[in-house]
């Protein structure tokens, strides 16, 4: 479909006075998604092989490199022990420990994670302090859109959601001629 079609299309697409332009937008987007699904047969085989393909390297590669990473992790791990060990024997003061050998490609930092041990305890905090937290904080949309088809019906309300209806148009395929 040329840039030129679609701009037929797209000039077809007005607003709707009376039940035969609603019948007319209707062909135009039977016409449209049927044009859009063999867009998909078209390009999916392609997308498919890429796909394959991309699959196998992946593999391939993870084959590789499991062997890589457990002796690159083992060697880090040696490393960091006797790092370690060094600091501890200089904290001590067991003995005059020496420093590191300075090596150019090697160098440390340190990484920190978090996690909750009281679910209500960082809730009351985030609460109490929320023009801090306001920014960090993300729900998951998948989640509460679920929790509202769930709770379409129970007339349940909880402060603070809103729980919207929305309606969609769905073009149902047209059966094959047999």
């Amino acid at each position: 479909m040329s840039d030129y079609d679609m701009e037929i299309y797209k000039k077809d697409i007005r607003p709707i006075d009376c039940d035969k332009d609603y019948e007319r937008i209707a062909r135009v987007l039977d016409t449209l998604t049927r044009l859009k699904e063999e867009v998909h047969k078209t390009f999916d085989p392609v997308i498919a092989q890429a796909h394959s393909a991309h699959k196998s390297a992946l593999g391939a590669r993870k084959k590789h490199e499991e062997d890589l990473t457990y002796m690159i992790d083992k060697c880090k791990g040696v490393m960091l022990e006797y790092r370690e060990t060094l600091e501890e024997q200089q904290n001590d003061s067991v003995a005059i420990a020496h420093p590191l050998p300075d090596l150019e490609n090697i160098s440390y930092r340190k990484t920190y994670t978090a996690s909750i041990d009281d679910r209500k305890a960082f809730v009351q905090h985030v609460l109490d302090n929320w023009n801090e937290w306001n920014p960090v904080i993300q729900l998951r949309s998948a989640v509460l859109n679920k929790y509202a088809r769930t709770m379409r019906n129970c007339g349940t309300s909880i402060p603070g959601l809103n729980i919207q209806q929305n309606q969609s148009l769905i073009v149902k395929k047209k059966k094959e001629d047999e």
